[in-house]
């Protein structure tokens, strides 16, 4: 029985299990798998590029997203470059998260004047995930890379993980 042993699963083994299915939702750029990671109708935009189709379509609705638009909408693409959820759903070790509230990197590509920062971590009922990049210095005294880092945050609801906000900084 699948319930029966969800319940053996601890959070954090929830929360490994469902950024897995992230990581999957993107590598098979799948709009419907993303869907579990929302509460609809839902205010909270990510993964969709406003234009002026999609603020009037969300103007008919109340300013809310349906399913619907989410579906016609959203861009779920397994990006190449850093810094990306994508990326850091990938070069972060999630099972590590098993047995810890928090796992970071940072990341040097040879070459890049940038050097990025991933991070997830669980503080009770909170998730967040947070990705930026900074100069690197080995390539670049003036550095030509822009510092940024964007944080989303997800509410821990059961064995789900549902989007909350997102913030940007830099």
């Amino acid at each position: 029985n699948k319930e029966e042993i969800n319940q053996e699963l601890s959070k954090n083994e929830k929360i490994v299990s469902r950024l897995k299915e992230m990581k999957n939702a993107f590598e098979n750029e799948s709009k419907e798998d993303m869907l579990q990671f929302f509460n609809f109708p839902t205010k909270k935009i990510l993964f969709i590029r406003r234009n002026e189709e999609f603020r009037k379509k969300i103007k008919a609705n109340n300013n809310e997203i349906t399913r619907e638009v989410f579906l016609e909408y959203a861009k779920i693409k397994k990006r190449p470059d850093h810094p990306s959820l994508y990326q850091l759903l990938v070069t972060l070790n999630l099972d590590s998260l098993k047995k810890s509230d928090s796992v970071e990197k940072d990341l040097e590509v040879e070459g890049d004047e940038c050097y990025y920062m991933y991070k997830i971590e669980i503080e009770n009922d909170i998730l967040t995930i947070s990705y930026g990049s900074n100069s690197n210095q080995k390539y670049s005294d003036e550095g030509d890379c822009s510092e940024r880092h964007t944080f989303l945050y997800f509410k821990i609801i059961n064995d789900k993980i549902i989007f909350e906000k997102s913030d940007t900084a830099g």
